[in-house]
């Protein structure tokens, strides 16, 4: 339920903080026995909570807290334990870009509906019989704006041993070939042995039965330059430039809204790089798997 809180509550930040504009941070998401000191008392911190000017935060040790600012506002992290009086917070907290007001209704949705609705209409998924299903969409979906690619799959009925992953060329020239003894892999698209060869093709199958194995997905870069430029202004533009989980999150998102799915996946495993014991992040990142049709349902 961590994920419902987190969504849930930044869709009702939005409705209050279009609205009025008394409540200045919200708690997006919260790990800890932490404490909010307020003139009314102090109780335990919690997802989901509006923070005024006048409350003091008290962190426990190993902590963590991601805050959002009024709409527009670069979010922040709170890992040290310690008192953080919520004006000083305030203080330092970067002014957002327009472009981050944009697509805060989208990226902080808590009804799922919409954007299941809106990729079902794209057939981006690939739903084969395959026994290895690939988290890779199809077309027109299979473009990429960075440069890390997320291959990562599950299987319908279990496989012994370990995995392969093959890429090709459309001519099936092979570029690499990878054992992977779980079930993910991510490989960097800058090598020059692969960043001249778009568009090129993903496979994984069981290393001890090459005919246990997924169908073949087509990945390439952006191809048309202007968009892509159009892609990595608004990036810039959103001003999220410190590698910290919850800006992961939120660009995780706007990729998403972008019909960037591969980029999204990689922003996602960021984030949960970045903050591994913080449930809220993987729980959002199933939702989005199953949301984009990759998984069937949540475990």
């Amino acid at each position: 339920m961590r994920n419902l809180v987190l969504h849930v509550a930044f869709a009702a930040m939005v409705s209050i903080a279009f609205g009025q504009q008394a409540t200045k941070l919200y708690v997006s998401t919260q790990k800890g026995q932490n404490e909010v000191q307020s003139p009314s008392g102090k109780k335990p911190l919690k997802s989901g909570i509006f923070l005024m000017e006048d409350d003091v935060l008290v962190l426990a040790e190993g902590s963590y807290v991601a805050l959002l600012p009024k709409p527009g506002g670069i979010p922040k992290e709170l890992k040290k334990a310690g008192t953080y009086p919520v004006k000083d917070i305030l203080q330092g907290v970067k002014a957002g870009a327009s472009v981050l007001n944009k697509y805060t209704e989208f990226m902080l949705s808590s009804n799922g509906d919409e954007r299941k609705n809106r990729l079902s209409a794209t057939g981006a998924v690939h739903r084969g019989l395959e026994n290895i299903k690939v988290f890779l969409p199809e077309s027109p979906n299979n473009e990429l704006l960075n440069n890390t690619l997320v291959v990562q799959w599950e299987t319908k009925t279990p496989v012994q041993g370990a995995f392969v992953v093959k890429v090709t060329d459309i001519l099936e020239t092979e570029l690499l070939t990878q054992a992977v003894n779980g079930s993910k892999i991510a490989i960097n698209l800058s090598d020059p042995k692969m960043s001249t060869k778009y568009p090129i093709m993903v496979k994984v199958y069981s290393k001890q039965d090459a005919r246990t194995a997924s169908a073949g997905h087509i990945v390439s870069v952006i191809s048309n330059k202007d968009r892509s430029a159009k892609l990595n202004a608004e990036v810039t533009e959103l001003g999220l430039n410190e590698e910290t989980a919850i800006n992961k999150f939120v660009l995780a998102s706007f990729y998403e809204e972008k019909g960037l799915f591969m980029d999204a996946i990689a922003a996602y495993e960021e984030a949960i790089r970045l903050e591994p014991e913080v449930d809220s992040y993987k729980d959002a990142y199933t939702d989005f798997l199953v949301r984009s049709g990759f998984k069937a349902s949540k475990p």
